[in-house]
């Protein structure tokens, strides 16, 4: 799984993730993360020369279903034996201390583990006093230098080290360092960070505000509220937005402080700024109780396009299921409404109550099924090839019937992949699959490869498509079993 994504670079490596899936337990989090914002993003993997795009959630799943297994091999043992023996050949600690030095000196470089061996070492050397040496890594970009320095610095911490870091806090100038000091804090809940906290939200660089902000709130209890709120009222930069939207929500499991939170951000709706609008209306989704979507729905009522349309993005992220509701009920209002919550739609398909995945199908198509009726978005009919349900295929054929030649691919995708029907279901599914074979014989594939010349015809590409319906019929209605009423086999093209 890779920190950079680019063209050629996936998100994920799909033949290591299939090959041990569980060695990604860690990652399940972040990954949700990510599909959370687009849950259609696809991996590409290469079989021989053909590129082939795989749903990223199929990835996820595979991982979800999986036991963690046991941390794989790792160079880091062996690089820590390697340096303590280096260490070791030294005469004297003042020898040992500047190798160690030595290898932290620039923080540029990527001699990862060297870099960790030699922190470990001053740190069982020095104590305290090695917390100057690990703060240009405590906000470290690289993962692994980062949370090892901020392991050390918080057992530093809880056994005195406090008032040190807090005195190198007021010294260094780096804000990335600055902030990894404030996380330093809230990690081990060191109430000597509270007005270190509290001062850093007024400094001149948003990314240590940023920090600020949720350290004070995690070190604090709801009588910070009110300051909290101050400064997102205040906010200018989208470092200080995120950092109070995080604040705000650190204790989402605490009803009582939830409710405060809701009341004082409702308060703030009437005279917000055009740029903090749209993280009140976010933190409302995310509480989402029967007030929060009470304040949306007023809210929505604006004559301006724009800031209906930051209100059902943030209702896309919600994990109540009121925002499906509210979101049917603006879809309702007209139909460029109706484009505009549709295009945000797809998200409500992998969202629950405790994040990415806590849905059923069921709910799923409670939302979907009237969605479609209103607008025929291709993002949400792509979705629906992973809900494997008979009402799914349904859906499916419905907006075929409507003229959407995607929900061809989408319905037999979802087909291939169901299991188990019952005799009702598979009477449903069947069906579905001779339509759907019906459909590309009479739109796309009769008169044959001469009839259909264009690029765009794409005549090959339904011919496979309807290969593979075939085939999924065959699963779900077996031949030696009763016939398929009505189903001609000599309908199809040979």
């Amino acid at each position: 799984i890779r920190p950079h994504v680019g063209f050629k670079r996936n998100l994920i490596d799909p033949d290591a993730v299939t090959k041990q899936p569980g060695a990604f337990h860690d990652f399940v989090e972040p990954l949700g993360v990510a599909l959370t914002d687009n849950p259609l993003q696809t991996v590409m993997k290469l079989v021989g020369d053909k590129k082939t795009y795989i749903d990223m959630v199929k990835f996820y799943d595979m991982i979800k279903a999986t036991k963690k297994s046991a941390p794989l091999p790792s160079i880091a043992p062996d690089v820590q034996k390697m340096f303590q023996a280096k260490l070791d050949a030294l005469d004297g600690t003042g020898a040992k201390m500047k190798l160690c030095r030595a290898e932290l000196k620039d923080p540029s470089r990527k001699n990862y583990f060297r870099m960790m061996a030699a922190m470990t070492s001053l740190n069982e050397t020095l104590g305290e006093d090695a917390l100057e040496d690990l703060v240009p890594y405590l906000g470290h970009g690289y993962w692994r230098l980062r949370e090892h320095s901020q392991k050390i610095a918080v057992e530093l911490v809880s056994v005195g080290g406090d008032e040190p870091l807090a005195a190198l806090f007021s010294q260094t100038t780096d804000p990335a360092s600055a902030a990894g000091i404030l996380e330093v804090f809230a990690k081990a809940n060191s109430v000597t960070g509270l007005p270190i906290a509290k001062g850093a939200m007024k400094h001149e660089d948003p990314v240590i505000r940023q920090a600020a902000v949720k350290t004070y709130c995690a070190l604090g209890d709801d009588r910070i509220l009110p300051e909290i709120l101050a400064h997102l009222k205040q906010s200018t930069t989208q470092e200080d937005l995120r950092g109070c939207e995080e604040a705000l929500l650190f204790r989402r499991d605490d009803s009582a402080h939830m409710t405060a939170v809701r009341k004082g951000v409702t308060t703030m709706l009437s005279g917000a700024s055009d740029i903090v609008r749209p993280s009140l209306y976010y933190l409302l989704s995310q509480i989402g109780d029967t007030e929060s979507i009470a304040a949306l729905e007023k809210a929505a009522g604006t004559d301006s396009v724009a800031e209906l349309e930051s209100i059902i993005f943030s209702l896309s992220y919600s994990r109540g299921r009121a925002a499906d509701d509210l979101m049917l009920k603006l879809a309702k209002l007209d139909k460029q409404t109706a484009r505009v919550v549709a295009g945000q739609s797809v998200r409500r398909m992998v969202l629950g109550p405790k994040g990415f995945g806590d849905i059923t199908n069921a709910q799923r198509l409670d939302f979907a099924e009237p969605m479609l009726k209103l607008h025929l978005d291709l993002r949400l009919i792509a979705f629906l090839a992973n809900v494997h349900e008979a009402r799914a295929l349904r859906a499916l054929m419905y907006c075929l019937e409507k003229g959407v030649k995607q929900a061809a691919e989408s319905l037999v995708a979802n087909a291939e992949g169901m299991e188990k029907l019952s005799a009702k279901d598979s009477k449903i599914a069947a069906k579905a699959i001779r339509d759907v074979i019906e459909y590309m014989e009479v739109t796309h594939l009769r008169g044959g490869p001469t009839a259909h010349m264009k690029k765009e015809d794409d005549y090959y590409g339904w011919k496979a498509l309807q290969a593979r319906a075939g085939k999924v019929l065959l699963k779900i209605h077996k031949p030696e079993e009763a016939p398929i009423p009505e189903f001609d086999p000599l309908d199809l093209d040979p």
